[in-house]
């Protein structure tokens, strides 16, 4: 996770958390092995979305996943992660102006709400609260392509005020704060390291497994195990 001005930011993959808050609306049983797949990277496609999400707003503080679902069992972890999103500030005001004076929403005025890399550093990013959509989506182009621009943008204002509302009943000092540009950032630069590291560890590891194989072959092509080769050698 990376702390930025007293934030835990933590990156999960939208569509296994959906699949979790599915279940638990359903009350189906949520297993060690569904909440597993929210935080190892290097089990998921590369196309795969993944959504910041604030842990302080889980209550407490806990040194990894696995300590999260050893004391609050696979449930419980599910429970803790919020539908947080972070969107520009200025481009949302704009939108929510233009609606009010019954303007014409553009893709590209949409698309300026979420795409960090487009933004001046000084820029402010807001969070929202997705569950104020009432519907899921995988990501803003399924929105767009569902809801078009002007229903993206209205549901977008729903979220911001879905998270105003604070419904949970959060404590001030541990609800998601706004951020600069910068900061969000490097948040997601954060994210994408560890990403990679988690997909270069997974390649050795995959790499080590093939070389004991291409050892055991050759053991049992010269007549004999590679385990007694190792000890006759």
């Amino acid at each position: 996770a990376e702390v930025v001005e007293g934030q835990d930011i933590f990156y999960v993959c939208k569509k296994t958390l959906m699949s979790l808050k599915d279940k638990l609306k359903k009350g189906e049983e949520i297993t060690d092995e569904a909440v597993n797949e929210l935080t190892f990277p290097e089990k998921l496609a590369d196309e795969e979305v993944m959504i910041p999400v604030d842990m302080r707003g889980v209550g407490e503080e806990f040194e990894d996943v696995e300590e999260m679902v050893k004391k609050l069992g696979p449930k419980g972890t599910a429970e803790a992660y919020q539908d947080i999103f972070y969107v520009c500030k200025k481009a949302l005001a704009s939108l929510k102006e233009k609606l009010a004076k019954g303007e014409d929403i553009s893709d590209e005025a949409v698309n300026e709400l979420t795409f960090p890399e487009k933004f001046a550093d000084e820029e402010v990013m807001i969070p929202v609260d997705m569950r104020g959509v009432g519907e899921e989506f995988e990501d803003v182009e399924e929105m767009v392509k569902k809801l078009g621009p002007k229903g993206t943008a209205e549901a977008f204002i729903k979220a911001r005020e879905y998270f105003e509302a604070n419904k949970d009943g959060e404590p001030e000092s541990e609800r998601p704060k706004e951020m600069t540009a910068a900061e969000w950032k490097a948040v997601l630069a954060e994210d994408v390291d560890d990403m990679e590291l988690g997909e270069e560890e997974n390649l050795l590891d995959e790499d080590e497994e093939e070389d004991l194989e291409g050892e055991e072959e050759e053991g049992e092509a010269d007549g004999e195990p590679a385990a007694k080769k190792a000890k006759t050698g």
